[in-house]
């Protein structure tokens, strides 16, 4: 049996923390939080971590990129800084309003932090912490996303290092693309022992009737964001709505 269970570098992380101080978002980026990617969109099918040029890979991805056998398929993980990491996150393009990118930066980056500790694996047992499907984790497309999208880099770096807390600890902050009126609670969702369930209750989402359910419909909406951010609203604004009760702190 190939698969790999190797300890992953969160607790080395957690330590890190512990050590130091951090008081603003720019110490909290130089702070240099790791984060672990699988690249499933490129080791999808493979068979062997021969099939891949990885001179090639790298050229494509901040960090380090590695290839373990695991369950006898080959993984890439792409190692590197959560903030590097944020500038390759492809859910938010330039065809969107900067105060909806900042606010989506904030909870994505959340998101990501939240899944760094040891005691909260999205994926237990394994070398990573997240993915870069969508579906599993977030959309991560790398420096090519960085290239494409330099509103989304400024929306990133206004932003570095704050993430979305509640009682001195980060908050898992689901968002989605599109509700119907109104977001969902964890409850609705089947989604038990939610952190902070409290955060999440159903809301009045104006700025989405007329748009169908896309998506889970628990925490922030594209299309609301989108819209505040129309009126003039800030991302700070626009999380407050999401997510009350919380605050912005640093990782």
């Amino acid at each position: 049996n190939d698969r790999i269970n190797i300890p992953t570098p969160g607790a080395q992380r957690a330590a890190r923390a512990t050590q130091q101080t951090i008081s603003s978002p720019r110490e909290a980026s130089r702070a240099g939080l790791l984060i672990r990617i699988r690249l499933s969109s490129l080791d999808a099918g493979h068979t062997s971590c021969t099939d891949f040029n990885l001179s090639v890979v790298r050229s494509r991805y901040r960090g380090t990129i590695t290839c373990q056998m695991i369950s006898g398929s080959p993984a890439l993980i792409n190692e590197l800084p959560l903030e590097e990491y944020m500038a390759g996150i492809a859910e938010e393009p330039d065809t969107e309003l900067y105060e909806k990118q900042r606010a989506f930066a904030s909870a994505a980056r959340s998101y990501a932090a939240f899944y760094t500790d040891p005691a909260h694996r999205k994926f237990p047992g394994m070398p990573y912490d997240g993915d870069d499907s969508p579906a599993r984790f977030q959309l991560y497309r790398g420096m090519a996303t960085e290239v494409a999208n330099p509103q989304w880099i400024r929306a990133v770096q206004s932003t570095a290092g704050q993430v979305i807390m509640k009682d001195g600890q980060i908050v898992k902050t689901p968002y989605f693309s599109s509700d119907d009126g109104r977001t969902r609670s964890p409850d609705e969702q089947g989604w038990k022992n939610f952190p902070f369930v409290e955060v999440f209750v159903s809301k009045p989402d104006p700025w989405c009737r007329g748009f169908p359910l896309s998506g889970h419909g628990v925490g922030m909406s594209g299309c609301g964001a989108a819209g505040q951010a129309k009126e003039g609203k800030k991302a700070e604004e626009i999380l407050k709505y999401y997510y009350p009760g919380t605050v912005i702190g640093v990782s």
